[in-house]
């Protein structure tokens, strides 16, 4: 495959592999958030869909990573909670900088 990811690393077993659940639910998560906010820009509605997406993808992420390294999903759950802290600072980041957007680009 294309070297895309990190380390210019790419192909099919970094697909299948332990991050492999973040990489397939990506897109489907940024759809999610496109079709659950409206164009009115309204912080609760932009707010909600972000955080909704992080509630739908860490769970099936770590369950993909459980299976992925053969651990129980607890075990999984406690490798993902650091990360989701930052996350969440990254999707109030997301949401000042598209509400400082001009209303063509959106």
């Amino acid at each position: 495959g294309l070297p895309i990811f990190a380390y210019g690393q790419g192909g099919f077993d970094r697909i299948i592999g332990p991050t492999g659940g973040f990489l397939v639910l990506f897109p489907l998560i940024a759809y999610g958030i496109s079709a659950f906010k409206s164009k009115d820009k309204h912080i609760r509605n932009i707010l909600s869909a972000l955080f909704w997406s992080i509630l739908v993808l860490y769970p099936l992420a770590t369950i993909w990573l459980a299976y992925s390294l053969s651990l129980d999903y607890l075990n999984a759950l406690y490798i993902m909670l650091p990360f989701i802290p930052l996350d969440i600072l990254k999707n109030l980041l997301a949401y000042m900088i598209y509400n400082r957007l001009p209303e063509d680009l959106i």
